[in-house]
């Protein structure tokens, strides 16, 4: 059965199981930002999604920086999460989407002991910083376009905002 022909409370529920998350408004959030079980685990590489996005379009490079980023993370080709991923590198998310995924990763580092939320927005801006770089400037300079700098400067502080 496909996830829009699922109830939402049966939706929510594997994204509890699949999460750990137990919290009723954010598994709800999650669900209304098009996740699943299976896509779950793409949340934290939304932000580079939209650093990707950030000039406009996806390049060649930063879909390979992203794509590698997945298979880290056990996202692989075949898999409904690499297929989504590859329908976000294809077709811009919206920035609602964008705006509600960067709230829940924030909901979700709040929870976490000071040291791991350091550690999350570390990981996280580092990872986008590298699909950033991917595509841009010699040797690393220049790389980063004046739209990736504010996109970067935006995601760390919403994220810090928790």
């Amino acid at each position: 059965m496909a996830d829009d022909e699922r109830s939402p409370a049966t939706i929510e529920a594997e994204l509890a199981d699949a999460t750990g998350i137990r919290d009723p408004a954010l598994l709800a959030q999650l669900r209304e930002l098009g996740f699943s079980r299976q896509t779950v685990v793409l949340l934290f590489l939304t932000p580079l999604v939209q650093v990707a996005w950030a000039e406009g379009a996806v390049t060649a490079r930063e879909r390979e920086a992203l794509t590698a980023r997945a298979a880290r993370g056990g996202v692989l080709p075949g898999t409904t999460a690499f297929g989504t991923l590859t329908l976000w590198l294809d077709v811009r998310p919206p920035e609602v989407f964008f705006s509600g995924c960067l709230e829940a990763i924030r909901a979700i580092a709040a929870r976490l002991p000071a040291d791991e939320q350091e550690t999350i927005v570390r990981d996280l801006l580092r990872s986008s910083r590298a699909v950033a770089t991917a595509s841009g400037g010699v040797l690393g300079i220049g790389a980063v376009s004046g739209e990736e700098r504010a996109l970067l400067a935006r995601i760390a502080a919403e994220i810090a905002a928790g």
